[in-house]
């Protein structure tokens, strides 16, 4: 029964460094993803919004101007 106990003990502090060293890897992969989201995409979803509120604002004022437009033509 000793026995039994110093080699479960051996395993469950085996098994917790193992543990412990692939947490740290996983820790290291998720700090990596994050520098290499916000380098990347976070640029370009910027960049896409600011392009997607440009094209909204070209549709609002093409659409005022039409609208304009056809008061104009309606009046005179």
């Amino acid at each position: 029964m000793a026995n039994s106990a110093n080699s479960l003990k051996n395993n469950t502090d085996s098994n917790l460094r193992s543990l412990s060293s692939t947490s740290n890897a996983l820790n290291t992969v998720i700090v990596s993803i994050n520098e290499f989201s916000s380098d990347v995409f976070d640029n370009l979803f910027n960049w896409g919004l600011y392009l997607i509120e440009a094209l909204l604002g070209f549709i609002v004022v093409a659409s005022f101007l039409i609208i304009l437009g056809v008061l104009t033509t309606h009046w005179f």
